[in-house]
This record gives C-alpha cells, structure tokens and sequence, in this order.
C-alpha cells in the first residue's frame, strides 16, 4: 500500500495530477485513510498508473502527429519557395533563349548580305580580269601593227619594237606611240 505522494513521486507528477486521475477513475470512494493520508492498494495503484501510461501515450501520439504536420507544413512551405525559384529560373532561361534566337536571326542575315557582297565583287573582279585580257588582246594586236609597219617602211622596227618592249602596261595603254620616221 502507497500514499498518493510515493505514486506521485513514482511516476513523476504531482500529488494533484494523482488526486485528479483518482476522481476521473472514480476511486475517490474505496480510498482507505490512514492517519491524515489516502492510502491507495495495489489494484487501484495499476489503475491509476495505467490511466498515466494511456494519458502520455496519447499526449505522445499527438505530440507526434502535430509534429509530423508541422513538419509536412515546412516541407510543402519549401517545395512551395523551390519551386517558384524554379519557375523564375525558367522564365529568365526562356528569356535568354528569345534573345539567343534574335542574334542569331541578325548574325544569319548579316552573313547573307556579307555572301551578297563576296559574290558581287568577284563578279566585279571576273568583269575587270575580262576587260584586262580583251585590253591586253588589242594592245597586242596594235603593236603587232605597228611592228609590221615598220618592216614595211624600213629596218626602224627593231628599235620602236624595243622601246615599246621597255614600256610599262598602262603607258603602253595610255600613251601615244611615237613613230620614228
């Protein structure tokens, strides 16, 4: 037989919280007083440690589920932050890629217009190599000419043929040929 405050001390509450589980149980009636105390006998001792190990059981489970939303609260909270983070790390990815395309859009143009140009000048260029091989057919022919009128009026021609051979291209082509006679 045990006092209320040995099962207070025993199962770590007080003698009040012992005092109430007593009247939740209803065993306030078949207490046994012994001298100014309640002496409690073993029956009524397991009754009322049982009613504590059910009552903190239950305060365990809940304590446990309150923290398992807590926890669920925290985690939908960071999946929540992660995944709009996300959503902007995408959108400004897109973004970039909008611009990506545009330079690359203007570099392709870009590159058409320089290809237009290379074209146009090397048809520019096939133009003037023509126009050089067509100035250089007469001019051949013109000295040719000229060599054979020399013949003809005299043994002269070897020194206009060698003194046309001493000119350059252009003066060839923009001077007058000064006749000896």
């Amino acid at each position: 037989m045990k006092t209320i405050k040995q099962i207070a001390d025993e199962i770590g509450v007080s003698k009040q919280a012992i005092r109430n589980q007593i009247a939740n149980l209803g065993l306030q009636s078949s207490l046994r007083k012994n001298a100014n105390q309640f002496v409690i006998d073993e029956n009524q001792e397991k009754l009322i440690i049982q009613s504590f190990n059910k009552k903190t059981q239950s305060e365990n489970a809940n304590q446990s589920q309150s923290k398992v939303q807590t926890e669920n609260k925290e985690t939908q909270t960071t999946l929540h932050f992660t995944l709009r983070i996300l959503e902007q790390e995408i959108d400004f990815l897109k973004n970039q890629i909008v611009a990506k395309d545009r330079q690359l859009e203007y570099e392709r143009e870009h590159s058409r217009e320089q290809s237009k140009r290379l074209a146009d000048l090397a048809e520019q260029l096939a133009e003037l190599n023509r126009n050089n091989q067509i100035l250089l057919g007469s001019e051949q022919t013109r000295n040719n000419q000229t060599s054979q009128s020399f013949l003809d009026d005299g043994g002269e021609a070897t020194e206009i043929d060698n003194s046309i051979k001493n000119q350059g291209f252009f003066s060839k082509l923009f001077k007058k040929n000064k006749r000896i006679i």
